[in-house]
């Protein structure tokens, strides 16, 4: 079972040493979890941070170094890109519609069948054995001192 954990520094020094399996970017202002940024690793476990709090203190930092430790995430977030950052042949782009983007290890695409976003969830809640969206901004709203 996946465990959510909210990205701080120091869990992303750690995350980057795995492959991850599903990198996964809302817009802001995107329909669903606008701002969300969620990783999934090898192991199952669930790491979460929201670009929507860019500005406030500290997460700046947070959100930079997510983009810079997980370069593909720049494919999903700036469509442009992805001619610049090549994609893992073992990885997919899904556009999961308005505003959400995914990229996916294609043995999970298969096995769970991802093509939108109420599949991509579905997908995300099952490994979790939770609602990650809930999860994350409830984590998001318990961390203080940022």
């Amino acid at each position: 079972m996946g465990i959510v954990r909210h990205f701080t520094l120091e869990n992303i020094n750690l995350c980057k040493k795995q492959d991850p399996i599903v990198l996964f970017y809302s817009s802001t202002g995107a329909m669903g979890p606008s701002g969300l940024i969620l990783v999934m690793l090898e192991n199952e476990d669930i790491y979460v941070a929201n670009a929507c709090r860019y500005k406030e203190k500290g997460y700046k930092e947070i959100v930079d170094s997510l983009f810079k430790e997980f370069p593909l995430l720049n494919c999903i977030s700036m469509p442009l890109v992805k001619g610049k950052i090549k994609i893992p042949s073992s990885h997919e782009y899904i556009y999961l519609g308005y505003g959400n983007g995914a990229i996916i290890n294609k043995g999970i695409i298969n096995k769970y069948k991802i093509k939108d976003f109420r599949s991509f969830f579905g997908f995300i809640n099952k490994i979790a054995k939770t609602d990650v969206e809930k999860v994350a901004y409830a984590q998001i709203e318990l961390i203080e001192g940022l």
